[in-house]
């Protein structure tokens, strides 16, 4: 299961796998290419708050995402760079 978590009041819930990738593309297809932190941060703004998707979920999200083939328009070195 993916660290993407959902608050609800002071219970957590973990989203189901899939849902972080399609959350990533969702928000590059959106904003363009970002680096990793923008990328979750966007994704918690959207959801007001309530998605806050963990640095150890969100990169081999973006590996899995290129592994499947997906164009992030930057090489990938950039998206991984700190």
């Amino acid at each position: 299961m993916h660290r993407l978590s959902m608050d609800a009041i002071s219970e957590r819930t973990e989203i189901p796998p899939g849902t972080l990738e399609m959350l990533v593309l969702k928000t590059l297809r959106r904003f363009g290419a970002m680096h990793g932190y923008a990328i979750a941060k966007s994704i918690q703004q959207s959801s007001d708050e309530v998605l806050r998707v963990e640095e150890g979920s969100l990169y081999p999200a973006l590996q899995r995402i290129l592994v499947m083939g997906h164009d992030l328009s930057l090489p990938s070195r950039q998206f991984f760079s700190h």
